[in-house]
């Protein structure tokens, strides 16, 4: 019966103890908050009409201008160039002739004689 009401009286001080006010030792980012949440959350008729988006056109044609300027920088750099591509063909030809090579000289070595 004791240990019932020592678990039921945990939470009640707790609850306590988060409901209190802020110490005078807080922190000023979290008296700040505290004063913030007292007065509630912010009205949508306070959020602003306008935009301070740039609209100007002069503005994105020098932005485009730059991109473009340097879009051309990248493609006249040597290294934005692919490498060269192999020959494939040439690759399987060369292939084929060292396993064929590689088959002949183990058909004219004897297998080995098993180990007892």
């Amino acid at each position: 019966m004791i240990g019932a009401a020592v678990l039921a009286a945990g939470p009640l001080s707790l609850a306590a103890c988060a409901s209190a006010k802020p110490a005078a030792s807080a922190p000023a980012w979290f008296a700040e908050a505290q004063r913030n949440e007292a007065s509630g959350y912010p009205k949508l008729q306070d959020v602003p009409q306008t935009t301070d988006a740039t609209t100007d056109p002069h503005h994105w044609a020098e932005v485009r201008a730059d991109v473009i300027a340097a879009g051309q920088a990248m493609k006249a750099n040597p290294r934005s160039e692919p490498a060269a591509g192999d020959d494939t063909a040439a690759f399987m030809a060369e292939a084929q002739q060292d396993l064929a090579a590689t088959a002949a000289a183990h058909a004219e070595t004897p297998p080995p004689a098993p180990a007892h």
